[in-house]
């Protein structure tokens, strides 16, 4: 395992999604924090609690994640891996940010943008397969690696 910075590259595409995930939220949530305090205050603030709330649903869906795949998939609550739980961590900072401008709600929309933030972040990865990129032993296996037969 090497450092580089603040992303750790290791053997674990896991370890190595998680890490470049927070990473790019690090760099990108505060630039676009700033530029949105001089839209509006109460804006900046519900987007902060939406990226506080994203990357909280996050790190719980990868420690269930990681449960998962120590138990071989048995055992382990629908709850928490998506459905309900994502939506309970949305509603609470959404009923949060209500209460920072009832008037004209630029705290939801705030929240909502936080939110999207995250997910755009961790879509974007999944699709690039940025992680991957510091470790070239970590390829993912292509069909004829694995055996999978293709009609």
């Amino acid at each position: 395992m090497c450092t580089l910075g603040l992303l750790e590259i290791t053997m674990n595409p896991l370890k190595s999604f998680q890490n470049t995930v927070i990473l790019i939220m690090m760099v990108t949530a505060p630039p676009f924090g700033l530029a949105s305090w001089f839209l509006s205050s109460v804006f900046a603030k519900g987007f902060l609690l939406g990226v506080a709330a994203g990357g909280f649903w996050f790190a719980v869906k990868l420690t269930v994640g990681r449960k998962l795949i120590d138990r071989g998939g048995h055992s382990i609550s629908l709850f928490f891996l998506g459905g309900f739980f994502p939506m309970v961590i949305w509603a609470v900072s959404l009923y949060a940010a209500y209460f920072l401008d009832t008037a004209k709600m630029h705290g939801c929309f705030g929240v909502l943008a936080g939110l999207l933030l995250v997910q755009a972040v961790i879509i974007v990865i999944g699709i690039t397969g940025l992680d991957l990129l510091g470790n070239a032993s970590m390829k993912v296996p292509s069909p004829e690696d694995t055996g999978e037969v293709r009609f």
